[in-house]
């Protein structure tokens, strides 16, 4: 199974494939959009696009996290489940959405980094213990090389 994880949750049995910086996608003519960087309190009192609490990605869990420890407030609006539908509502300024650098898409938004993150995202294989596929060690060692 490919997956990700933030690199404070990676499991020691993950297998990376790609990392990547948690950034956010605001509208080009955001207050923020002359940036390539932010930091989290850079967003107070802003909107933010989230995905349904039972579907955060760990860039938007791990932004929250961020936020919530340094007392930010922000407002949050729940977005659909696609990304690209979140990065639509903040092409039209409805708010900022929260991605990573691996993300594709993104419509009519300017992506900015988080400036000093203590995490980033990685794409992780998780293999299932009990397999037995005949091809599993060949897929491994051609990934680690």
């Amino acid at each position: 199974m490919i997956t990700e994880f933030s690199t404070i949750d990676l499991p020691s049995e993950a297998i990376p494939l790609e990392r990547s910086p948690v950034q956010v996608a605001v509208h080009p003519k955001h207050r923020l959009s002359d940036r390539n960087e932010f930091v989290p309190a850079d967003l107070v009192g802003e909107t933010l696009i989230l995905s349904p609490f039972e579907q955060r990605t760990p860039g938007e869990r791990s932004l929250l996290d961020q936020i919530e420890a340094a007392d930010i407030k922000v407002s949050v609006l729940l977005g659909p489940t696609s990304l690209q539908d979140r990065f639509w509502q903040a092409s039209l300024g409805l708010g900022i959405c929260v991605c990573t650098g691996a993300d594709r898409g993104g419509l009519d938004c300017k992506r900015l980094t988080w400036s000093g993150s203590p995490v980033e995202i990685v794409t992780a294989l998780l293999l299932n213990p009990d397999s037995r596929a005949s091809a599993l060690p060949a897929l491994i060692e051609a990934i680690r090389e």
